[in-house]
């Protein structure tokens, strides 16, 4: 993987900035498609390490970093979904523009919601919209649990005790170290998907994929009902494994990412067989 530049023949003004924004991999300049993807509460770029291993040169996969994770740790996060969509605005977009390449957003958990915010953006403000929304583990807007806020308020140690209990943090000093590193980017994301108006907003055009794990509590039902939010198609995978799938399922997710690229009757046919 190296840090992202415009696409071979291109240059813009962007160029040095979008390096903050994303990782890339090698082959970005070769792949017929694009997909910008979004990571979970607290999570950069690095998440996506084992689907970007999977990936067939078909699919150029750019991995965002919102401020205050990884090279971009000193920045303050952003605690709103439109403030977090105003950054991709600055270091996405433009790339977006630049390049020609049919692409795909895909957003996990409550990066679901801020790639949906996202897409919204990029098709009011006239950039080309993106083939596909693709949506993973992540409940519809309009289906959003009330039991699932408060916990962008929570203290440190509940915090910590969430994430161990949900196995995202290691036990002992090394996960008392990156709890303390990660604290204010995840508590940044947790209030941005917690206080959004979730209701009431516009649909989108490109067409919604919603993927969800065989043991999740998220189950079928729950990502068919993201179908509301599109006037395009709604498609709906199982992938195996629990709630993380960029974990449990990377080749899995990969696969279905090359799916998406006309043509690939290969890669199809092994995620639906």
């Amino acid at each position: 993987m190296t840090e992202a530049s415009s696409p071979a023949g291109t240059s813009t003004p962007t160029d040095s900035l979008t390096r903050r924004f994303l990782v890339r991999e090698d082959h970005d300049a070769s792949a017929p498609y694009v997909v910008y993807a979004l990571g979970d509460a607290g999570h950069g770029a690095a998440g996506w390490h084992g689907v970007m291993q999977a990936l067939n040169p078909v699919v150029a996969l750019r991995a965002v970093r919102l401020p205050g994770r990884e090279n971009r740790l000193a920045e303050a996060p952003r605690e709103t979904l439109a403030a977090q969509v105003d950054d991709l605005a600055a270091g996405m977009f433009p790339l977006i523009a630049a390049d020609r390449r049919p692409y795909h957003v895909v957003g996990v958990c409550s990066g679901a919601a801020t790639a949906l915010e996202a897409v919204r953006r990029i098709e009011a403000s006239g950039l080309p919209g993106p083939e596909s929304l693709i949506v993973v583990g992540q409940l519809a807007p309009q289906a959003v649990r009330p039991s699932a806020f408060g916990r962008g308020e929570l203290g440190r140690d509940e915090l910590g005790s969430w994430l161990l209990g949900r196995g995202r943090l290691p036990p002992g000093p090394f996960g008392e170290r990156l709890l303390d590193l990660m604290i204010p980017a995840l508590r940044a994301d947790i209030r941005a998907f917690e206080y959004h108006d979730h209701t009431a907003l516009p649909t989108v055009r490109c067409d919604v994929v919603a993927v969800h794990g065989t043991d999740d509590e998220i189950g079928a039902e729950d990502a068919a009902a993201w179908a509301a939010v599109t006037s395009g198609a709604t498609r709906v995978f199982a992938l195996p494994g629990g709630h993380h799938l960029l974990e449990s399922a990377p080749r899995e997710l990969a696969r279905l990412l090359e799916s998406l690229c006309p043509g690939d009757a290969r890669a199809e046919q092994a995620v639906l067989s």
